[in-house]
């Protein structure tokens, strides 16, 4: 009996001591989060100014994290008396409900688990085309066998895709799901009826930066702005812009894959594309860029000078603690910047510049294109929906001590700006920026071809685009 009793007070006084450990340190953690929520999270403040009510969140994500009764084995507890996984399920769960804003930076992550606020949606395909006749759509070609060559689609618009098949421009019926789909609803004839949709897995380029040559056009394969080796990169970047400076080729950028980085370091391929090199070009593309990011706002707090500190951007520290705003205008709005139009007059070139993205372009990446479509007019997007992660930018980690989760805030609001407002083919946070031809990593290479006429891309966009996931 008394060894029975002894175990029981061993058990009260493990059960008193763990508990409350572990009730602390989420304590602690969510006192964390919501400073971290105030000071360093731009699209957070605000939400909080629009009336988030940041305490009922918190709550929230306490409430649901003790509603997990029963820990799955697989989810390993800390020294704290924490379960990482579980916390950050509990924390991505709750801030993907209740913030205002999506913002696709926004990630949070534990030793076992990574995943972002917000989905991404991917566009599931069907093999139901369409020819246009004036504003109405009708069956060019179908796998469905109810659905007939000539029937007449009564759908959204919204829902049909520019493509290029079978040496036709064609409209393609898809739709968009972040979750796998096998099946979607069609309109035909003010008929409802299914059909079969998927989803095309992407190429993979290897090279961080390449380039290659046809006789008719030039291929420039960019899948990252966040190089490992800035000094290779930056001399492959050197060694395009002189090919640009004088060539007659058409051009085509691959921006597939792209996750981002920093845009600094190539969007000077544009200038050498666009415009001949001397001071006085140089100064006014300059201007373009900055008044393409117009109305860029950056979240002004001390945390986020102390990090801008660390980072060794002093100037931009200076700027941030000379104004004493919450928020304040980012490069690009400066009073002292001389207002251009944001599109190049009379670009030495004058073809189409073709820009291939996919639904893993992001960020810098996204911003690259974007760019594009905006400075020069005869640019063509070509590919599908990148991931939609632009509206809010400059990323930084921070860790939540007891948990040791890791969340990535943004200190940037760049969704009014010039560039964001003013390109029809930019369509939010989630969806990214729409293509002006549609084309899955298997059509890419033909839709290229008969855009160019060019046979000798085959190989080419072969050789840049090898393997698949």
């Amino acid at each position: 009996m008394k060894k029975i009793l002894s175990t029981l007070m061993i058990l009260i006084t493990w059960v008193s001591v763990i508990f409350p450990q572990s009730s602390l340190a989420i304590e602690k953690d969510c006192e964390v989060l919501k400073k971290y929520m105030q000071e360093v999270s731009i699209d957070c403040n605000m939400a909080i100014d629009e009336g988030l009510d940041l305490d009922d969140v918190i709550q929230k994500i306490k409430d649901d994290y003790d509603s997990v009764k029963f820990k799955n084995i697989k989810d390993k507890k800390n020294q704290k008396g924490i379960y990482p996984k579980v916390f950050a399920k509990s924390i991505r769960k709750v801030l993907s409900k209740e913030l205002t804003y999506k913002n696709l930076h926004m990630y949070i992550k534990s030793d076992d688990y990574f995943d972002y606020m917000f989905d991404k949606q991917f566009v599931f395909i069907s093999q139901v085309y369409f020819s246009k006749n004036g504003n109405e759509y009708f069956v060019e070609e179908s796998n469905v066998r109810s659905i007939k060559k000539g029937m007449k689609y009564t759908g959204d618009e919204q829902s049909l895709f520019k493509v290029i098949h079978n040496g036709k421009e064609l409209y393609r019926f898809a739709v968009f799901n972040h979750y796998r789909q096998k099946k979607a609803k069609i309109s035909i004839e003010n008929k409802i009826r299914k059909v079969p949709v998927k989803w095309i897995p992407n190429y993979v380029q290897n090279e961080e930066i390449s380039f290659k040559s046809t006789e008719k056009t030039i291929v420039i394969s960019i899948t990252t702005c966040r190089p490992k080796d800035l000094d290779k990169y930056r001399k492959v970047v050197s060694e395009i812009r002189k090919i640009l400076e004088t060539t007659d080729k058409t051009v085509v950028i691959d921006l597939r894959n792209n996750t981002g980085g920093q845009l600094g370091i190539v969007d000077n391929i544009l200038y050498s594309l666009l415009l001949t090199q001397n001071q006085q070009n140089s100064e006014y593309f300059s201007k373009i860029l900055n008044n393409i990011s117009q109305n860029y706002y950056e979240l002004n707090t001390q945390t986020i000078r102390d990090r801008v500190l660390v980072a060794g951007n002093t100037d931009k520290f200076t700027r941030l603690k000379m104004d004493k705003n919450k928020y304040v205008q980012g490069y690009g709005s400066s009073d002292e910047i001389e207002k251009v139009s944001v599109a190049i007059n009379n670009p030495k070139y004058n073809k189409n510049l073709y820009v291939l993205i996919n639904n893993q372009t992001a960020s810098a990446g996204e911003v690259f294109a974007l760019f594009t479509k905006k400075i020069y007019g005869n640019t063509i997007l070509i590919g599908e929906n990148s991931v939609g992660c632009v509206n809010f930018g400059d990323p930084y980690v921070y860790s939540l001590p007891n948990s040791e989760i890791s969340i990535g805030f943004s200190a940037t609001d760049i969704s009014k700006s010039v560039a964001m407002i003013s390109t029809k083919n930019w369509k939010g946070e989630t969806y990214g920026i729409y293509p002006d031809i549609w084309a899955t990593s298997e059509e890419i290479i033909d839709t290229m071809i008969y855009l160019t006429k060019d046979e000798e891309l085959r190989n080419v966009l072969s050789v840049l685009g090898n393997g698949q996931k």
